[in-house]
């Protein structure tokens, strides 16, 4: 579970605005360097892969938002940079609605293919 001791101020050369989710093995960060805001995925515990980072940097879509940097803290979590793009999740997007939940998997099959 997050804790704001356990969320550091600085990630590489990103500094931390505040948290934007939470997941099992991972917290989502906004931050803000050079190029803008942007979201920083987090590890939980160090030595934890995101195996993402190897894929994100080859995915080129103009709805897939762009892979920025990856690395690791000090203590040895690992982290994932990407461009920040506002609005709800994809599960806020579908939830509860089945043709709003057609449509984000029609927009993910066009991403694929």
């Amino acid at each position: 579970e997050f804790t704001p001791a356990a969320c550091p101020a600085q990630v590489g050369c990103y500094r931390v605005l505040r948290l934007l989710g939470e997941g099992g093995s991972a917290v989502v960060l906004l931050g803000e360097g050079p190029e803008g805001e942007v979201a920083i995925k987090l590890a939980h515990h160090p030595g934890a892969a995101l195996p993402e980072a190897t894929v994100l940097p080859r995915l080129l879509h103009d709805r897939i938002p762009g892979f920025v940097a990856s690395g690791q803290l000090p203590d040895g979590r690992a982290y994932l940079v990407r461009r920040y793009v506002s609005g709800c999740s994809l599960r806020e997007a579908s939830f509860g609605d089945l043709a709003s939940y057609s449509r984000c998997l029609e927009e993910l099959l066009d991403i694929l293919t």
